[in-house]
């Protein structure tokens, strides 16, 4: 969201595309409307409830193949800009050997109190699934120093991360939705 529109501002046509229903769908859906409705009107294009197909290149022209609504569509475009989402970075840290459990996304599993399958060892930051802000790292590192060295049993609370998206409007939010 936040790159299309500043590519929108710097006088490139977008249309952004998503699997989801809505765009922002991990906000409450009053946002995502008031979104929608000042993007579509400042000019971008959204298609939402995308299926993705393939996407191919004929000289400086990239076709994205989608479905959506049970309709075959073609989005033709001179640059695409994939943003696939976060993962966690954690290929080379060899968790087998160090006795470390990893979950689906190869995220370092671990405790309320940051601790992983090894006792020895905790996780924070970007080698979790937990929300990838420099604000939850740094807390999650507060936490593991105090429980890594033993003088407290510092659990993990996440029901009060503020989240910002540069948008125009902009969003903030903090706690949990009402959802």
């Amino acid at each position: 969201m936040e790159l299309g529109q500043l590519f929108h501002n710097l006088g490139a046509e977008v249309t952004l595309m998503q699997r989801s229903a809505r765009i922002l769908k991990s906000y409450d859906p009053e946002i995502s409307e008031a979104v929608t409705q000042a993007m579509t009107e400042q000019g971008i294009q959204l298609v939402s409830g995308v299926t993705f197909h393939r996407v191919e290149q004929d000289g400086a022209i990239k076709r994205v193949y989608i479905t959506v609504d049970s309709e075959e569509q073609v989005i033709e475009a001179e640059q695409l800009l994939i943003a696939t989402g976060r993962r966690p970075n954690t290929e080379a840290l060899n968790l087998d050997a160090a006795n470390v459990k990893v979950g689906d996304r190869i995220e370092v599993l671990s405790d309320e109190y940051l601790r992983t399958s090894n006792p020895r060892i905790f996780a924070a930051g970007d080698v979790t699934i937990r929300p990838q802000f420099v604000y939850v790292a740094a807390y999650e590192g507060w936490i593991v120093a105090e429980n890594a060295v033993g003088g407290a049993d510092q659990k993990l609370d996440l029901r009060v991360v503020p989240g910002v998206t540069f948008t125009n409007p902009a969003i903030a939010t903090v706690g949990l939705t009402e959802e």
